[in-house]
């Protein structure tokens, strides 16, 4: 059975994460340049919210703001579902599907931040990937000679 410790343990430290005044523009840069859909906000090494790829078509795009003028403190998210790392990986579907999320905020039972844990990372524990197949050979083309 696998565990939110397990998924935790197999992601590579968090280094999307911007500070709540980092303008807009800027989180999107970081998001373009880590090739991610979301970076975490922290302050003092606590977690204060998530901005998002779905929160920037939301909240900046649809309520008219600048990007370049606002921060991602007034546009995060702050009420993802949490678990914690004895969570098991069937919990955490449950979880994303109950709340229409993409992702799940992990915390230590000392409620210390740990991660984001996210519908991919826990489709890769429902679903593994296949064996690698080996790719056919195809025919040689006998092309006529001129």
């Amino acid at each position: 059975m696998t565990f939110v410790h397990d998924i935790l343990r197999q992601k590579h430290m968090t280094i999307n994460w911007v500070a709540p005044e980092t303008l807009v523009v800027e989180a999107l840069h970081v998001m373009k340049a880590l090739n991610v859909s979301y970076v975490i906000v922290l302050k003092d090494g606590g977690y204060k919210g998530v901005f998002c790829e779905r929160g920037y078509a939301r909240d900046i795009v649809l309520r008219g703001l600048k990007s370049n003028s606002t921060t991602v403190q007034e546009v995060m998210t702050i009420d993802f579902p949490v678990v914690r790392p004895g969570y098991t990986i069937e919990d955490c579907r449950r979880l994303l599907n109950m709340h229409q999320s993409g992702y799940l905020l992990a915390f230590d039972d000392d409620d210390r931040f740990l991660d984001v844990v996210t519908t991919e990372d826990v489709l890769k524990y429902l679903r593994p990937e296949p064996e690698p197949q080996p790719l056919p050979i195809p025919p040689r083309l006998h092309l006529p000679e001129y």
